[in-house]
């Protein structure tokens, strides 16, 4: 595939067959490939090389994704180093999240991480609905 040093690679449909053996191959002859495939890759998340996130995918917050793993359509990767979860595993997640350090609702919506996970929805919610009536204060009720 020529000389992919010092390039990068975004490949498209990169989940499976075709695309995810392109992926694979640029990535063997040293480029940097990142996968697109409608997958989410969050704050502080590491992909190592040739890694596959498939469509509606989560790499949460400071996963550590091994080089040539590939996560699921629709699982979440969390942990260091990642482990796939299936779509409701939502207390194996958070148990991955907390042996990483992160924790979802104060990075993604800048509240205390002391408040507990009450305190945090109640503050995340107070201040998007404040935004919200910032942003809409001329709308009118129907």
């Amino acid at each position: 595939m020529g000389n992919p040093d010092a390039r990068v690679a975004v490949v498209t449909g990169g989940a499976t067959g075709i695309g995810l053996a392109t992926a694979r191959r640029l990535a063997s002859d040293g480029a940097t490939v990142f996968i697109a495939a409608s997958a989410m890759v969050l704050n502080g998340a590491h992909l190592g090389r040739a890694a596959s996130i498939a469509a509606r995918a989560v790499v949460h917050l400071g996963a550590i994704v091994a080089p040539q793993t590939r996560i699921p359509i629709g699982w979440v990767a969390a942990g260091d180093p990642a482990r796939s979860y299936p779509p409701g595993q939502a207390e194996a997640i958070r148990a991955g999240l907390a042996e990483t350090g992160w924790s979802f609702l104060p990075v993604i919506f800048c509240v205390d991480d002391a408040g507990g996970r009450a305190g945090q929805l109640r503050a995340a919610l107070q201040r998007y609905t404040a935004a919200m009536a910032r942003h809409h204060r001329q709308d009118q009720m129907v």
